[in-house]
């Protein structure tokens, strides 16, 4: 870092993203030569990796451990909102926990609590009127106290996103819920998941939360 003082003042979300090739890559490579030898892992070029799990953890590959599938479903209650229409749609896996967590929190609690995921989906809405977005995400752990763990990191995270934010005489142990200057937010834990929402428009506060609850 020290010959790359730029890169070093760098966000650690982008600094992690462009280093996970090198470190996690070579990681996963020495992994595999250890267990098999340069004709066995033929295999990656057939059948590479699909998560970046595997890369962080490299047993998930070769001893072919299946993860777990999740999704959210087509409509959600935002899919009516007038104005607003979908930006994305996809996975962030394990690395992006670990920039996500990393980021906000630190290196360390992403390392320790990042492990733990075991599968995610999230989808993006934007207003290109207002120029303001929703986020609606679901998450599963490897345990219920690896999720609670996370419960506890994104409430975190939370607080750092939108200064002021925090929880409404709603909120309990495992739900929370709060007002931003975007919308409204609805974090859960749900045993083994964690779940939430972002930019909800007030009308739809109930709707939504039905809706977490029952994926």
């Amino acid at each position: 870092m020290t010959e790359f003082p730029i890169f070093s003042k760098a966000p650690f979300f982008f600094k992690l993203q462009a280093l996970f090739p090198y470190i996690q890559g070579a990681s996963f490579i020495a992994k595999g030569l250890r267990r098999k030898d340069w004709q066995g892992l033929n295999e990656l070029f057939t059948s590479p990796p699909s998560t970046t799990k595997a890369l962080y953890q490299p047993n998930v590959y070769f001893d072919h451990v299946a993860l777990p599938v999740v999704k959210l479903p087509g409509k959600t209650p935002l899919s009516s909102v007038p104005g607003l229409k979908q930006l994305d749609e996809s996975t962030q896996g394990e690395l992006g926990c670990n920039e996500l967590v990393g980021q906000f929190l630190s290196e360390e609690k992403a390392a320790a609590d990042c492990a733990a995921w075991m599968g995610d989906s999230y989808v993006v809405y934007e207003d290109p009127a207002t120029q303001s977005y929703a986020l609606l995400a679901r998450t599963r752990w490897a345990n219920a106290d690896s999720a609670l763990a996370f419960f506890h990191d994104y409430h975190s995270i939370l607080t750092q996103k939108y200064p002021g934010f925090s929880p409404d005489s709603h909120s309990d142990a495992e739900r929370i819920f709060g007002r931003t200057a975007s919308g409204n937010v609805i974090l859960l834990y749900a045993g083994d998941e964690v779940r939430w929402a972002e930019g909800v428009p007030s009308k739809k506060v109930g709707a939504m939360l039905r809706w977490l609850e029952a994926l």
